[in-house]
């Protein structure tokens, strides 16, 4: 699979001091490379001899001296004469590459700049070897255990290096070692990395020893690699723990033995594709309906969080949520996030951690476009990364062909974990509360005055407020259903069906490549409402309706400082990553006369970085959302171009949007709604709302609209059930045919509710039909 190149100048030192001769112990051992540190101290004609007797190549070497770049002066002249030392033996001894890291950071300079100069240093550095066939690689390193304090330790600032510097004589050097130290998922760097990696060395985590003596799964992280395209030698940089002969062989056999394979099922009773919040209802409500059903879920992303599915904003860890977050972000991992309040108003097209942007055809000439268009891929989809507002429909927004709507909106709540009480107690919700209240609720019904945000949080038993994600949906009964099964990293490319019923499903496994068949009585599609039209069209399932009336709810923010308020004497500390207590989340519903859903939160609520909050008296600064319903039109869509593929080998997504004049007279109507709620509660941060480009709320509807017939208006039916595919049903979003303004999960998610009955229902009854013929037969 990989040629293994051991590092000299840890592994055979039973054969002395000398280079030359642990190279012919490593030959000796079945090994034709190997790898070493830098040149200096060692007899490089013996070394060069002993290379040409055993007929070992050298893989790769260190630059020398190891620089400290950012640091003043930052004199790099003694780099670039290292660097032409280090070629010149390098070309005697040939070796193809030289390994280059990126020293200690320093702290008086922002992150961003010092990776950049690094970029003009390895830049200039490129001159250095022009023309001598070796390639330089850069090499993060972890600094949790091995390098504390040195500037590079992430998988993808090196790949963002390695873009900024853009020569083919540049790559990177993936420690996996390092790597996981630092908390990094291996296939998800490795994916987002792709042919930038140049060079893998691998040791057991903990302890930097041989493989075997820790914790890592080597055959998952060896498929990982060859799943990514890897094809080059692999540096065995460790610390032996035994004699060297026999530290190697335990990866000598993996490396000899086929590369082991995930056991997909042949077939199962429900194929459900994707594992956000609407397929994890799927999963839930058949394990507690339909026990004996066999199910697999198949998501295209890696697990983030533990329990999978979780939020990543209830992981401890700053840095290990901001590498979940990073892990989600797909083929888009790297590139910058909506991170501060000046990003969100800068006008860059950037996506929000966790998610990741189109990267073309968002916007036609003439059209608004969805420019902010964005997903997520990760076990529990946005699920993992989302508000947790859960607010109900009310008036145009409701579905009114729809008899039972309300029990399933209160089922939805159920699975969710909704409560209203989330923040009782909390030192300014009661502020917030009444200066809304003597705003807006004149003439209003009591369901529709201001009120608590419904949210799907819950509390832990060391009471922190903690995120809900898919993982609360699936519940326990889902997690111990012995006959559920989840596929991380699982691309479905295709639902199969035949005479106008649904099949099964073709999925690759994203760690190896291989394509599998999966039959299935149901198939769940569960995408998102951008992924599941695409892999209707995919499948040559294509509705008249197919990716049409799709809608974003257009979103105004603003932000305003409580007057009036001073620090609560005790205020509840951050709950490593869950949310603090202080003013809440107050709900101004959607009426039909005055159609915004309006959310004024804390900071720490807010789906994006609206103001930096207020040391002296923390939580009084407060951010305001009003998000408008869309004026659905049928030629707001999501086409697909079969001639052009996306990162995952899909026909690419081609967004064509308008908004109408309607539109625009309701965000005119929301700016100044926005700037007298922010006026009522305090003191605006800016006298100007700012309305967010389209795509930005991530609340895309109707793409696969249900309907009460096939009349070329709709995709599915009141069950979901897809027209003209029998047992064919779509989840998510996308299945809601009304405008909305409130934020769409739990109406997704009551939707869910009543397809996964229905085909709980027809389980039960095949079950049941089965039970007979075997009694008549017996």
């Amino acid at each position: 699979m990989f040629q293994l190149a051991p590092n000299i100048d840890l592994l055979f030192s039973e054969a002395g001091e000398s280079a030359a001769d642990r190279v012919r112990a490593a030959a000796a051992a079945g090994f034709d490379a190997v790898e070493m540190w830098g040149p200096t101290g060692k007899d490089i004609p013996a070394l060069k001899a002993a290379l040409e007797e055993t007929g070992v190549q050298l893989t790769a070497q260190l630059a020398e001296p190891r620089m400290q770049f950012m640091i003043p002066p930052k004199n790099h002249e003694p780099f670039y004469e290292g660097l032409d030392a280090g070629v010149k033996v390098a070309r005697e001894l040939g070796c193809p590459r030289i390994v280059v890291g990126s020293g200690t950071g320093f702290g008086g300079r922002k992150r961003q700049d010092q990776l950049d100069e690094l970029i003009e240093i390895f830049t200039k550095g490129i001159k250095h070897i022009e023309g001598s066939g070796i390639t330089l690689v850069l090499e993060p390193v972890n600094v949790r255990v091995d390098h504390p304090g040195a500037l590079l330790d992430r998988t993808s600032e090196a790949a963002y290096i390695a873009r900024g510097v853009d020569s083919p004589d540049f790559g990177i050097l993936y420690d996996l070692y390092h790597s996981t130290v630092e908390g990094e998922d291996v296939a998800a760097e490795l994916a987002n990395a792709g042919s930038l990696v140049k060079y893998v060395q691998i040791a057991d985590a903990p302890g930097r020893g041989e493989p075997g003596s820790g914790s890592i799964d080597w055959a998952a992280r060896l498929n990982d690699l060859q799943a990514s395209g890897y094809a080059g030698p692999v540096g065995l940089e460790y610390y032996p723990t035994i004699e060297s002969a026999k530290s190697v062989r335990r990866i000598q056999e993996l490396v000899a033995s086929p590369v082991s394979m995930r056991s997909y099922p042949a077939s199962v009773d429900v194929a459900i594709v994707g594992s956000g919040p609407t397929a994890s209802a799927y999963a839930r409500i058949l394990s507690e309906e339909a026990p004996g059903a066999t199910i697999a879920m198949f998501e295209v992303g890696p697990t983030v969080s533990n329990p999978p599915g979780a939020h990543v904003k209830n992981i401890a860890d700053e840095r290990r949520r901001s590498q979940a977050q990073r892990a989600s972000e797909g083929p888009g991992a790297g590139a910058a996030t909506v991170n501060s309040p000046g990003a969100v108003k800068s006008g860059e097209r950037r996506a929000r951690p966790g998610t990741y942007l189109l990267g073309d055809g968002y916007a036609f000439p003439g059209e608004d476009g969805l420019p902010v268009a964005a997903m997520s891929s990760n076990v529990g989809g946005m699920g993992a990364h989302w508000t947790a507002a859960c607010p109900r429909p009310s008036g145009k927004e409701l579905i009114g062909f729809l008899p039972d709507m309300e029990e399933l909106l209160a089922e939805g709540e159920r699975l969710l974990g909704v409560t209203t009480h989330a923040f009782d107690g909390a030192p300014f919700s009661d502020i917030v509360h009444d200066r809304l209240s003597a705003a807006v609720d004149e003439g209003r019904d009591a369901a529709l005055r201001v009120q608590p945000m419904p949210l799907a949080v819950h509390r832990e038993e060391d009471g922190r407020l903690m995120w809900s994600g898919a993982d609360v949906v699936m519940g326990q009964a889902t997690r111990q259903n012995p006959r559920f099964e989840l596929f991380d990293e699982s691309l479905v490319t295709k639902v199969l069906y035949d005479a106008g019923t649904a099949t099964g499903v073709e999925v690759q496994d994203r760690r190896t490549g291989q394509r599998h068949s999966v039959g299935a009585r149901f198939v769940v599609v569960a995408a998102d409402a951008l992924r599941t039209p695409q892999l209707l069209w995919a499948s040559g399932i294509r509705p008249d309706a197919l990716g049409r009336y799709l809608n974003d709810q257009p979103q105004i923010v603003f932000a305003s400082r409580l007057e009036g308020v001073t620090a609560p004497t005790q205020v509840e500390p951050e709950a490593n990553g869950g949310l603090t207590q202080q003013s809440g989340v107050a709900w101004v519903p959607y009426t039909d006369d005055v159609p915004f859903h309006g959310q004024i939160m804390q900071l720490d609520a807010s789906p994006v970085p609206l103001a930096d909050d207020d040391p002296v008296v923390p939580g009084s600064i407060v951010g305001l959302g009003l998000f408008c319903a869309k004026d659905l039109q049928r030629d707001d869509r999501v086409a697909f171009d079969d001639e052009h593929l996306d990162s995952y080998g899909m026909p690419a997504m081609r967004i064509h949007y308008k908004l109408t004049g309607r539109d625009r007279e309701v965000i005119e109507r929301a700016k100044a709604e926005i700037v007298r709620l922010g006026k009522a509660v305090g003191q605006p941060l800016d006298e100007r709302p700012f309305v967010l480009p389209p795509g930005a709320s991530l609340h895309y509807q109707g793409s696969t609209r249900m309907g009460i017939s096939d009349d070329g208006e709709s995709v599915c039916s009141p069950d979901s059930e897809v027209w003209g595919v029998s047992g064919l049903f779509v989840a998510g979003n996308g299945v809601i045919p009304t405008p909305t303004a409130c934020n769409p999960t739990l109406t997704s998610v009551a939707l869910a509710v009543r397809g996964a009955r229905r085909i709980a229902e027809a389980l039960k009854s095949s079950l049941l039909m089965s039970e007979s013929d075997n009694r008549i037969t017996k």
